[in-house]
């Protein structure tokens, strides 16, 4: 049973479209998520616009909406089914972005849903790249010298750059430092714990998801990974974020200078990786701590004695490695670069 008693009946929202980057890695957290809500004996209404996934199998939800991931659609199935509760995040952005807004124009208040997880206000010290500057200066954490433009006379000033985009956040070139994240999952009474870290193969500059990354970091001395290490547990202690969480650093090679990239106050494309490299259901647990229970009630189904506030033993190499399906494309030629 839900260690709350006012959370009977939960709306998810999934994990979207099959997409580069997206579906399969938040369909993975999201059946987690599915499992533990039905085990617990809430009723789980879930919305997920892709038929193909594991979590829209009708065994892992009361009822399911195979609508698009929309405002509208949400306020729809809100009205009708009647959740108190919304999980939005387990799906990855989109489902965060669709229940950060809900909250915010008061329509979960106005049919009484509460936002389970992390809380509104700690997804905008995450999100908003200044408030989260503010913060990450508050608690003495380095971020990359940086400032925002609203429009282009303000873009020119800064760096001398032209953009069609709202909110422009110009930063300090840093290309080619150490690209290093920690998953980390905290508590609603402030219990924090590291669950895995990984490193890029490819310095800053190259997205994650085009990059091969290796859990645990390896090239890390002891003093480097524990400064990290204690950056991730400070931030999302001062984040005040309840259930996973995904922390990114850049790191110079050459001294022990860093820089907080980012965190994605939500299970991320990275907490699968580490949930298989370490065996630490991190999705599972962030859904149990929506419920209410702290990491030192959640057990460990693998020994059924221990419980989750233990951090995993490091006696595993993993490496995921980027691979474009290129036999989907038979039509297009293959470039083969010569230097």
């Amino acid at each position: 049973m839900p260690k709350r008693s006012d959370i009977k009946k939960v709306l998810v929202i999934g994990s979207g479209p099959i997409v580069i980057g997206q579906a399969a890695e938040f369909d993975y957290a999201g059946a987690q998520a599915c499992r533990v809500l039905k085990d617990a004996g809430v009723n789980v209404v879930l919305c997920n616009s892709n038929p193909a996934t594991i979590m829209t199998d009708e065994a892992l939800a009361d009822e399911i909406y195979l609508e698009p991931l929309t405002i509208d659609s949400i306020k729809r199935i809100i009205i009708k089914e009647r959740p108190d509760s919304l999980l939005a995040s387990l799906g990855g952005q989109t489902g965060l972005t669709i229940g950060c807004k809900l909250a915010k124009e008061g329509f979960l208040d106005k049919w009484g849903v509460k936002l389970i997880g992390t809380k509104v206000d700690a997804i905008d010290r995450a999100e908003d790249r200044e408030l989260f500057k503010e913060t990450m200066q508050k608690i003495g954490q380095p971020v990359v010298p940086s400032d925002i433009a609203y429009t282009v006379e303000e873009c020119v000033a800064v760096a001398l750059m032209l953009s069609p985009i709202t909110q422009v956040l110009v930063e300090k070139y840093i290309y080619g430092w150490k690209e290093i994240e920690f998953e980390v999952l905290r508590d609603g009474a402030g219990n924090v714990l590291t669950v895995c870290s990984m490193e890029n193969f490819d310095p800053v500059g190259i997205h994650t998801g085009d990059s091969i990354v290796i859990a645990p970091a390896v090239t890390l001395s002891d003093k480097e990974y524990q400064m990290l290490r204690t950056a991730s547990l400070d931030i999302i202690s001062e984040l005040q974020i309840e259930g996973g969480c995904n922390c990114q650093f850049a790191l110079n090679p050459d001294s022990f200078e860093y820089s907080v990239i980012e965190v994605n106050p939500r299970v991320s494309r990275s907490s699968a990786l580490a949930s298989k490299a370490t065996g630490y259901p991190i999705a599972k647990v962030a859904t149990k701590i929506a419920l209410g229970y702290t990491l030192d009630e959640i057990k460990n189904d693998v020994t059924g004695k221990t419980f989750a506030c233990f951090e995993p033993t490091l006696d595993y190499v993993v490496v995921k490695l980027p691979k474009w399906p290129f036999d989907k494309f038979r039509s297009a030629p293959r470039l083969r670069w010569r230097s």
